[in-house]
């Protein structure tokens, strides 16, 4: 593999296209139905191809970061496949802007055991008190 070479495995059709403008980066784009909220693939297929790979790090895009309830998603079908994606990842990176916390949304994809790092502008204190008691990575980024 040549040096500053990079596979992304996404379902994500808008990142697909980003990535194509880069001859460095190879794109496995994931099949499946197409959700019109978000330009991304879930489904049954989508798990399928899933099954013949596996990932040194997922980052995972996520719609609520809830103390108790964990990590969601707006759509079951979504939460589901990324239950499969977080299953074929050494690592699991979330990235979550700070209106995310204390959020519930109706597909759970998953509590706090599976998850190694967070990053986000800004994480409430709560949030990472319990991250470290966890020992989950956190990293803050700045805005602009």
């Amino acid at each position: 593999m040549p040096q500053g070479h990079l596979t992304v495995v996404t379902s994500a059709l808008n990142v697909t296209f980003e990535l194509l403008k880069h001859a460095n980066v190879e794109v496995i784009q994931l099949g499946g139905s197409v959700r019109h909220t978000s330009s991304s693939v879930t489904g049954l297929y989508a798990m399928q191809i899933l099954d013949q790979f596996y990932c040194s790090k997922l980052f995972l895009g996520v719609d609520g970061i809830d103390l108790e309830y964990g990590i969601s998603t707006t759509s079951a079908q979504e939460a589901l496949l990324n239950q499969k994606m977080i299953s074929v990842a050494h690592q699991v990176i979330v990235l979550a802007d700070s209106s995310k916390f204390g959020r519930k949304s109706f597909g759970k994809i998953t509590d706090y055991s599976q998850i190694d790092v967070i990053i986000s502008d800004d994480i409430p204190k709560p949030y990472l008190d319990r991250f470290d008691s966890l020992g989950i990575q956190t990293i803050i980024c700045g805005k602009g």
